[in-house]
């Protein structure tokens, strides 16, 4: 198959206290038949005055004034890499900064996959999300484990989508 890069944001909008170091991990996978030369770039950035962003590559972490690393690991023909995450630390504000990361291969520039995230930045944390996908989000299951009955939070991201839930059994029924 022809080349190509694949980024899969593990949280979709990571949340944060002020004052803290807010991480999104991010997977990157090699779909092709081909080896990747991962490369990554920053290449735009909306920051409060008082914050910074860095990336960091599995326990190593970059310098805030490091912006791009080129060909720093190989992926396999289908495999995936799992170890890159974008971090902001926060200031004393709340609100909403973003980081747009480009990844692309170091020996064919032209491949790439550019990725936006949004990082929200408040002393009042939204509750762990359980499940996120571009159109809904499990929040909260109560009580963990089932007896006679579940309450399910959840949030709807797409205006007018309708979503149909259902719940199966550790056998797979409904």
């Amino acid at each position: 198959s022809a080349q190509e890069i694949v980024v899969k944001e593990q949280i979709m909008q990571p949340a944060g206290k002020r004052g803290a170091d807010i991480s999104s991990p991010s997977t990157i996978y090699n779909p092709s038949d081909s080896p990747l030369h991962l490369s990554v770039r920053l290449t735009d950035q909306a920051l409060a005055t008082d914050e910074y962003s860095y990336f960091c590559i599995g326990e190593q972490c970059f310098d805030p004034n490091t912006t791009e690393l080129i060909d720093f690991v190989e992926i396999a023909p289908g495999a995936k890499f799992e170890a890159f995450a974008a971090v902001i630390k926060s200031g004393i504000s709340d609100g909403q900064s973003t980081l747009t990361y480009t990844f692309f291969d170091a020996h064919q520039p032209q491949i790439q996959e550019e990725v936006t995230l949004s990082y929200l930045i408040s002393d009042e944390v939204p509750k762990p999300v359980l499940f996120q996908d571009q159109r809904i989000e499990l929040v909260e299951l109560y009580p963990n484990p089932v007896v006679d009955y579940l309450q399910v939070a959840y949030n709807v991201l797409r205006p007018g989508l309708q979503a149909k839930g259902v719940i199966h059994n550790v056998l797979g029924t409904a």
